[in-house]
């Protein structure tokens, strides 16, 4: 799929120098054979596609393949690479899921969708979830996610809208890595409000897990909303990143879980520093105390 991606991309790049329409246009070509009017009769084409024509290629190869294209894309438009979460980060979601719940989650969302990475990483560790939705406000995503999705074979519904103008539909795992936001005492912050508002939209006694700056409960507004989020939501979990993993912005994964009850507590809260994903010896280490600590809770799951 990798060398596809090279004889294509730069052809379609070279018709409209935009990367991220080039990107859609390729995939618009991989699945529906579309070609723009100025490449209708360009042989390149035809001859990449019959190439792969007869191949089986397994998911985690082509989502990589793809992957690797996206931050081409980016690149090629000045996009920051942050609006992408990486692999790893998919599949320790994917095992933190597979300890929250007795069984798969169905309904999985997304309220920040960006890319749809996230979300195609979590397909391969929840092959159980029968349907991913994401909410994106950005035009070129949406498509970009879609098509994403779409090669990949992952049942989704993704919403082009503003992720706060959002209702009326009921999840049972949310997830999402949060958009780097400035801090400003004058504005609302909004990660407070994103958390806040979708918790509206999922099943209680499930759970939320999000990306978050190390500095998330750094503000003003932290008490208030810290306030608030108690009345709707266990704060049940808290999880240092790697440094490694975010450079410019560290961060954490914060784990909610939806009140059954208002006036119920939990007894626990799950505190820990995650290594770097690549250091084996001490992810393995990590990962141990994970199991022992949710294996003596007893009310974890839902």
């Amino acid at each position: 799929m990798i060398s596809f991606l090279e004889t294509v991309y730069p052809i379609f790049y070279e018709a409209n120098q935009r990367g991220l329409d080039a990107l859609n246009d390729v995939f618009r070509f991989l699945l529906d054979d579309e070609r723009p009017s100025a490449l209708l009769n360009d042989e390149r084409l035809s001859d990449a596609k019959a190439q792969i024509a007869e191949r089986n290629f397994d998911v985690q190869s082509m989502r990589k393949a793809f992957q690797l294209f996206i931050l081409q894309a980016f690149k090629d438009d000045q996009i920051a690479n942050a609006l992408m979460t990486p692999d790893g980060i998919g599949y320790f979601v994917s095992y933190l899921t597979d300890k929250l719940y007795d069984t798969p989650p169905i309904r999985v969302l997304d309220p920040f969708l960006g890319t749809g990475n996230l979300l195609a990483t979590l397909a391969e560790g929840l092959p159980d979830t029968s349907l991913y939705s994401g909410i994106e406000s950005n035009a070129r995503l949406v498509e970009l996610a879609r098509n994403y999705l779409d090669a990949l074979d992952i049942e989704h519904t993704l919403y082009h809208q503003d992720s706060f103008t959002f209702k009326d539909h009921m999840f049972d795992l949310i997830v999402t890595d949060f958009p780097i936001y400035k801090k400003d005492s004058k504005a609302p912050y909004l990660p407070y409000y994103g958390i806040l508002h979708h918790l509206q939209h999922l099943e209680p006694n499930h759970f939320m897990i999000c990306l978050i700056e190390n500095d998330f409960f750094d503000t003003s507004a932290a008490d208030s909303f810290k306030k608030e989020l108690g009345e709707v939501a266990h704060l049940f979990g808290l999880l240092k990143l790697d440094e490694s993993l975010f450079k410019m912005h560290p961060k954490s994964i914060l784990i909610l879980q939806k009140k059954m009850d208002k006036a119920a507590v939990i007894d626990r809260f799950l505190v820990a520093e995650i290594p770097a994903f690549d250091d084996v010896e001490a992810m393995e280490e990590a990962l141990l105390k994970l199991n022992t600590w949710f294996s003596q809770r007893k009310d974890t799951h839902s």
